[in-house]
């Protein structure tokens, strides 16, 4: 997912990583930033836990980036 600044994939990180997983047995998850882009490694045991996962994952990374635009003083917005 790419941000306009490393600082925002920062922000997305350390807020996506105070939750811990739910079924920590059924689902491994990793969220790392390279520079602008955070980078989501979701494992797993079924399809339906991987679509919960992402799916949970994904409105919170949008959440996060729309409060990061709404409150950005700067140019780090969200492309």
């Amino acid at each position: 997912m790419p941000f306009k600044s490393e600082r925002d994939a920062e922000i997305v990180v350390n807020t996506l990583r105070v939750d811990e997983v739910l079924s920590p047995k059924k689902v491994n998850q990793t969220i790392t930033n390279d520079g602008h882009t955070v980078t989501f490694v979701i494992n797993a045991v079924d399809e339906r836990t991987l679509r919960l996962c992402v799916s949970g994952l994904m409105d919170m990374a949008m959440l996060v980036s729309q409060t990061l635009d709404e409150f950005s003083t700067e140019e780090s917005t969200k492309i």
